[in-house]
């Protein structure tokens, strides 16, 4: 049990952020818009399950987001992204977990070194 807590609204209104112990969580208030038929669908899964909209619509969320990070394609559209400094290495890490986002910036930092050293030979 959490022994230190601590609750603040951050300055927009727009987050809440909980701290506990050393770890704080922001969730943030956002707006969706969904098909009738898809908005139906996860209340009847709400009811079900004595949930909510929320909580089911996180769940479907993450169980996305965990297969899509699994995805070869993605995996390579965002090292190609980092690569390019398009994405940054924070955003790399949400895509493609900690150790294969750390494998990407390792390979980067070769690349750079090696460009650097063919500039200098030339």
């Amino acid at each position: 049990m959490c022994k230190r807590l601590s609750l603040w609204v951050s300055c927009r209104g727009t987050a809440l952020s909980i701290q506990c112990a050393d770890e704080v969580i922001t969730v943030r208030k956002i707006s969706v818009r969904l098909p009738e038929e898809l908005l139906e669908e996860v209340d009847a899964l709400a009811e079900l399950e004595a949930s909510d909209r929320t909580t089911i619509m996180k769940q479907a969320l993450r169980e996305y987001l965990d297969r899509e990070r699994t995805d070869t394609k993605l995996k390579e559209l965002a090292a190609r992204r980092f690569l390019e400094g398009r994405i940054n290495y924070r955003a790399l890490c949400r895509l493609l977990g900690p150790e294969e986002a750390e494998a990407v910036r390792t390979s980067k930092r070769l690349l750079d070194q090696g460009a650097k050293l063919a500039r200098k030979l030339a």
